[in-house]
């Protein structure tokens, strides 16, 4: 009995869809490394793990011709378009702080991750002046 074969690509497609993780690791790997056209590049290949461009475009609310032409190398997708793909992939956007800040001192790193509901409290607190620190 033969072992069917599949090409790089299926492979590829099949481990992201197994493991989201991986996926998402990937994604963070390509942000933090790749220029623009890696980044679009590396949504369009994710995009077949998770039903493919027309399943995505029809969960981020967007024409398929245009998500196809916004998943090519020539991409440039609008932060709603972006969070759309991002989420029908079952992903968000997130910020974490660089390793080494681009100037000054940069952030301070905090070792858990705050409760939303506390820092949006204190950042309201401190765009009114009444912050304790």
């Amino acid at each position: 009995m033969s072992t069917p074969h599949r090409t790089h690509d299926e492979a590829t497609t099949e481990m992201f869809r197994n493991d989201p993780n991986l996926a998402i690791a990937y994604l963070n790997s390509v942000l933090a490394d790749g220029d623009d056209l890696d980044v679009m590049l590396a949504l369009r290949s994710l995009s077949a793990a998770f039903g493919g461009v027309s399943a995505i475009a029809r969960h981020a609310d967007a024409n398929v011709n245009t998500m196809y032409r916004t998943l090519s190398k020539h991409g440039n997708p609008s932060l709603r378009t972006l969070r759309g793909v991002l989420d029908a992939m079952g992903m968000r956007l997130a910020v974490q702080a660089a390793e080494k800040p681009k100037f000054g001192d940069g952030i301070k790193l905090v070792p858990q991750r705050p409760d939303t509901k506390v820092v949006t409290e204190e950042i309201a607190k401190r765009l009114h002046g009444e912050s304790d620190t």
